[in-house]
This record gives structure tokens, C-alpha cells and sequence, in this order.
């Protein structure tokens, strides 16, 4: 049987107090004694009374509800935003927010559409080609906005949530490293991609921290999407005899199993690779993975991997924090990612 929903006098009448007082706590607007919010509070969820969104709004002058524009969503997989979106919802809902989805249309005046339309307290911006002039705009009326990634703009400095890919690509590196791994390739860095030279600058670094030289020609730039130039330069360094690689994406990944598996190489007996495993990957890439690995003596790829739940978590933080106007507030927050790696069995 269908229940009906409360309304407000029957949550007043079941604490014993005023509808008034009732809106001053779900509102957080008057004082209202400690033992009194906490009888609303319980009324409320046994009523399980549902305040009215709108009504609030126009209490407060807020809509209780965060924006979301996706810039890429006709290009990219969708594993590399649904996460993100269920991480900002978690927060969201927590401090009694909702959220709206938008995609962006290329050439769309957006930024002034979505803000002036009061629809929405903040937003989040998240691609990989972001409009610059969107968060020009935002910064330059004061609008509550953060954006997922580095990005780096002429005299702005944005409220950004980035993942801290350059101590992840050191950690791995330096992982390589102290295992006795000197010749190491990397493959492959998209110039001007501002994710993959920080991977790079993670790289580079590990081996200045051990005091090796890192060779220039051991690193793969990578200036394009479904050609075979990184299984050809995978190749090259293969026959200047790099046998250890660390691998930017599961592109990268992709080609260097189709290279083992032409020349029959096993991994790690012939060949050594650490993955960063950013498109979690598909049944195909696992069985081919699983095919050259020798798992005998309980090895296991290392992997980095990013936690897209996570990033959008904090997203949610940092764009709450700046609606309410929060004081000392960071412009940047990193999100670290996780390094996979189990030993082998002794």
C-alpha cells in the first residue's frame, strides 16, 4: 500500500513544537535549542518526511542542487565519468544537496546559460577539453565552480581537483628501480597533455632521486590516437634492449601485449611492465594479459590505478566548501592514486 507522504505540521505535531520550528531546522536558519533539533530531527525520520526542495530554495535563495557538465561525453567511455558522478552524489546527498547533469554542446554559450538560469548553486566541470573561456567566466562573476583535472590557464589559477599523477609514476618507477631495473622505457607522453608530463616528470624523477641518468631515448611520445606508432617504438627500444617498460594508459598497454605476443615473449621472464590501468580493463585486455604472464610463482603486473570514486568525493567537497563561502580554502586538491603490486611467492 502506497504511503502518503508527511508534510510539516504532522513532523511538528509528533515533536511537540511549532511548524516554525520545525522549518527553522530543516532550514538552519534561527536558534533552536540543542534538545529540540535533535526531537525535529528524530520527527523527521520517522515521519520520514522529505522537505521540499524548492520551497527551501526559495526560503534561502539556494536551489540545493550542483551542476555537472561533461565536455566529452559523445568521445569518451563512460567508465571515465560515472564514478566521478557517484562520488559527488555521495557528498551531495550528505549535506542534503542533489545533483543536474549537463553535456555540452561545442560552440554552446554555456557558462551563462546554466548560471543564469538559477538553476543551480555550483558546478563541476569534467573532460578532457574543457572551455577555458567557461571558466573565465565563472572565476570572473564569483560563481561557485571547481573543475576535475589539471588545467593549466594564463593568470588564473582555478579550483581544481587533480590526481597526483607525477608521486604515483615515482613511486612505480621507483619501485622498477630498487628492484634492479635500470634500462626502463616509457611510453607514452602526449606533448602539451598536461596528466601525461606529469607521469613523465614522476619518471624522470625516481631515477634523479637514484642518482642514474635517465636516457632520453628510452622515453615514447605518443601524438595521436588508433595508429601504430607506439607498437613501432615499442619495438625500437626492444632492440636497443630495454626489456622493462612503464606504460601511461591502456593504450599503450594494448600495444605492447600485441609486440609479446607476435614475438612470443612472456612476461616478466622476457619482459617487464608496470600499467597504469585507466580504463579498468576489459575481459579481452585480462585474458590477453593473463596469457603471457607467468603467474607460476605468484607474480602479478604492477598496476597504478586511480580511484574515480574518490576524485569525485573530494569534487564534491571542494565545490560545497566554496557555496558556503568557507575561509582558507585550497584552489587545489590532489588525489593520490593507488600502486598495485603483490610480491612473489618466496
Amino acid at each position: 500500500m502506497k504511503r502518503e507522504p508527511a508534510n510539516i505540521k504532522q513532523v511538528a505535531e509528533k515533536a511537540g513544537v511549532s511548524m516554525m520550528t520545525v522549518s527553522r531546522v530543516i532550514n538552519d536558519s534561527g536558534k533552536v535549542a540543542q534538545e529540540t533539533r535533535e526531537k525535529v530531527l528524530k520527527a523527521i525520520k520517522e515521519c520520514h518526511y522529505y522537505p521540499n526542495s524548492i520551497a527551501r530554495g526559495l526560503a534561502s535563495n539556494k536551489t540545493n542542487i550542483i551542476g555537472i557538465v561533461i565536455y566529452d561525453s559523445g568521445r569518451l567511455r563512460h567508465n571515465m565519468f560515472y564514478e566521478m558522478i557517484n562520488g559527488i552524489e555521495r557528498i551531495a546527498s550528505e549535506f542534503g544537496y542533489n545533483i543536474m547533469l549537463f553535456s555540452y554542446r561545442e560552440g554552446e554559450d554555456y557558462s551563462e546559460r546554466i548560471v543564469e538560469s538559477g538553476l543551480i548553486d555550483g558546478v563541476i566541470l569534467m573532460g578532457i577539453t574543457i572551455n577555458y573561456e567557461d571558466i573565465r567566466y565563472l572565476e570572473k562573476i564569483g560563481f561557485p565552480y571547481v573543475v576535475i583535472g589539471k588545467r593549466n590557464i594564463d593568470d588564473l589559477n582555478p579550483y581544481t581537483v587533480v590526481l597526483d599523477y607525477e608521486e604515483a609514476f615515482q613511486r612505480a618507477t621507483q619501485f622498477l628501480i630498487d628492484s634492479g631495473e635500470r634500462k626502463i622505457g616509457f611510453a607514452g607522453v602526449a606533448r602539451g597533455f598536461d596528466p601525461d608530463l606529469d607521469k613523465l616528470t614522476g619518471y624522470q624523477e625516481a631515477f634523479n632521486h637514484s642518482g642514474l641518468f635517465c636516457d632520453p631515448e628510452n622515453i615514447i611520445y605518443f601524438d595521436g590516437i588508433g595508429n601504430k606508432k607506439g607498437y613501432g617504438d615499442i619495438a625500437r627500444l626492444y632492440e636497443r634492449g630495454v626489456r622493462t617498460f612503464v606504460l601511461t594508459d591502456c593504450g599503450r598497454m594494448r600495444e605492447t601485449l600485441e609486440f609479446a605476443s607476435i614475438h612470443k615473449l612472456c612476461i616478466p621472464g622476457d619482459l617487464k611492465i608496470c600499467i597504469f590501468n585507466d580504463e579498468k580493463m576489459d575481459i579481452s585486455d585480462i585474458l590477453r594479459l593473463a596469457s603471457l604472464t607467468d603467474r607460476g610463482g605468484g607474480y602479478m603486473v604492477p598496476q597504478i590505478e586511480m580511484n574515480r570514486f574518490n576524485v569525485g568525493q573530494e569534487a564534491g567537497k571542494l565545490l560545497l566548501a566554496r557555496i558556503e563561502n568557507k575561509k582558507d580554502m585550497c584552489r587545489t586538491v590532489k588525489v593520490s592514486l593507488d600502486f598495485i603490486y603483490e610480491a612473489p611467492a618466496e
